[in-house]
């Protein structure tokens, strides 16, 4: 290997195996475009939020007049917890916090759940990954964890974009709230995700994961919102993750160690799934 030709092909040769080797990096890769796509999304969303709220304070007492005549079933489903919308946080919660971006959060949970192993499976990539001397589990792991990383730097963006805004636009709102109303969402999304993952590990199909994501966070929402309508099922609404991000407020109120450990504690569990059910299951590839 006299010739730097050769050296810089073999190292380049041996950077690809490596990365190759490791499917936390591999995936993340894999996905940067989408995840830069997902970050810039966010930000101008929740900028353009920030930059009209000095014209919601300009119309205060009519938007105040507006809402109290609105349906208690219309408030608790699109302004569930925001308060006085007139206000920082409240304004946020009812334009972010309470509704788009726990949506898209799940949206991107769930898809990246349900694609990191069975949409690999339907690839027929799964088994170029399971060729290298890894053990399943591993798969799974590095796939869980390369999603908390992705959620990590979408939810990253939105709250900077948040940050700033505040600061622009003359927002009376601290990074420490903002921080933990973002928090909160991610933790939501990851554990729809990782609902995703367990089904996508149990039958290697992409669309049912998906199917099974997205009808267990309507249920769990809608459960969340008849609960402050229905007298009868207000004991049952703790059986509902969106209780733990929605109800207890952390733009205003901080995190609650008890719902950090709600929405960890859950994923972990549904991690541990995962790993049971793929190493047992015969693969279609």
């Amino acid at each position: 290997m006299k010739n730097p030709i050769w050296k810089i092909f073999f190292l380049l040769i041996m950077g690809v195996m490596m990365l190759l080797n490791n499917i936390f990096l591999k995936t993340l890769r894999d996905k940067r475009v989408a995840l830069s796509w997902w970050s810039i999304g966010f930000f101008l969303y929740n900028f353009l939020i920030a930059s009209l709220y000095p014209s919601i304070q300009d119309a205060a007492g009519e938007l105040e007049g507006y809402i109290e005549k609105l349906p208690d079933a219309f408030k608790a489903m699109f302004l569930s917890g925001a308060g006085d919308i007139t206000s920082p946080a409240g304004y946020l919660n009812a334009e972010s916090f309470t509704l788009m971006i726990p949506v898209m959060l799940l949206i991107f949970g769930i898809g990246f759940g349900a694609a990191a192993v069975a949409g690999e499976e339907e690839a027929g990539t799964l088994d170029l990954l399971l060729s290298n001397p890894l053990p399943r589990w591993r798969v799974v792991v590095e796939k869980f964890f390369a999603m908390v990383v992705g959620m990590s730097v979408i939810s990253l963006a939105s709250w900077l974009s948040l940050f700033f805004g505040a600061l622009l636009f003359d927002m009376d709102i601290g990074a420490g709230q903002l921080a933990a109303a973002t928090v909160s969402g991610a933790l939501l999304g990851l554990s729809f995700g990782a609902i995703a993952l367990a089904v996508g590990c149990a039958t290697g199909r992409k669309g049912f994961a998906i199917a099974v994501g997205v009808a267990v966070a309507v249920g769990s929402y809608l459960l969340n919102i008849m609960a402050k309508i229905v007298e009868s099922l207000e004991p049952y609404e703790k059986f509902s993750l969106f209780y733990y991000n929605l109800n207890t407020d952390p733009l205003v109120k901080g995190l609650k160690i008890g719902d950090v450990a709600v929405f960890v504690g859950f994923a972990v569990v549904l991690l541990t799934f995962s790993i049971v059910l793929f190493q047992r299951r015969d693969l279609s590839v």
